[in-house]
């Protein structure tokens, strides 16, 4: 019961984000946009299911290494910040009319459909990541390098997941500002992928680096 109640603890808290950031007097333009509804729809239950498979798996990473890069708790501030910014913008511009990306459907259209591209990478990224992970403490886990499945494409499909949500996100509410925020985003997950690629190195050696060197981090022939 307890796990559940965690689990509805996001969907709820974005639902009422999302009603606050809008404001009492603008949810009718936001009721009168049906791919408004269903991106946060979605969005709400993707982020329950989530928390509660998180809730039930008790994932636990079993490695002797104690790795903490430099830096680490603003990069990592930056990150929630910026994807908070994501999210803020977007909705506060949406609901104001300001600096809309454009005045016709096909910037939310693009970002309704980018949504289940960002969805896709980030549930099976985690099913492959959930093999590195103990589960209820019954189960040993099998601590080596995944190579397989969307890792055989690119090395961080999880970030390029949370990427494309972000883009999502600006584009579905139709949202310079926020696309802004989604090069800064994308600028703080460079730097962030580059800790957790000198961790990963020091893991796993020279599987590691060959690995690397065959597989692009985020954007295959492109980083």
């Amino acid at each position: 019961m307890n796990g559940i109640l965690k689990a509805f603890t996001l969907p709820v808290a974005l639902i009422i984000a999302t009603i606050l950031l809008w404001g009492p007097f603008k949810l009718e333009s936001f009721f009168n946009n049906p791919i408004l509804i269903y991106w946060v729809g979605i969005i709400v239950l993707f982020a329950f299911i989530l928390q509660l498979l998180q809730n039930s798996l008790q994932w636990k990473l079993d490695s002797e290494i104690r790795f903490k890069p430099k830096h680490y708790e603003l990069k990592l501030n930056l990150s929630i910040f910026t994807l908070l910014g994501v999210f803020i913008s977007a909705v506060r511009c949406s609901s104001a009319n300001f600096m809309l990306i454009s005045n016709a459907m096909w910037p939310s259209i693009v970002g309704f459909i980018l949504l289940f591209d960002a969805i896709i990478f980030i549930a099976w990224s985690n099913w492959q990541f959930a093999k590195q992970f103990t589960r209820n403490n019954n189960i040993e886990a099998k601590h080596e390098l995944i190579t397989m499945g969307v890792y055989q494409f690119i090395r961080h499909p999880r970030d390029l997941g949370l990427i494309i949500f972000t883009v999502s996100c600006a584009l579905t509410f139709n949202s310079v500002i926020s696309l802004l925020f989604c090069v800064l985003y994308i600028i703080v997950t460079i730097y962030r992928i580059k800790d957790e690629d000198e961790f990963l190195n020091n893991e796993f050696g020279e599987t590691w680096i060959e690995y690397k060197n065959n597989t692009p981090a985020l954007f295959p022939f492109i980083y």
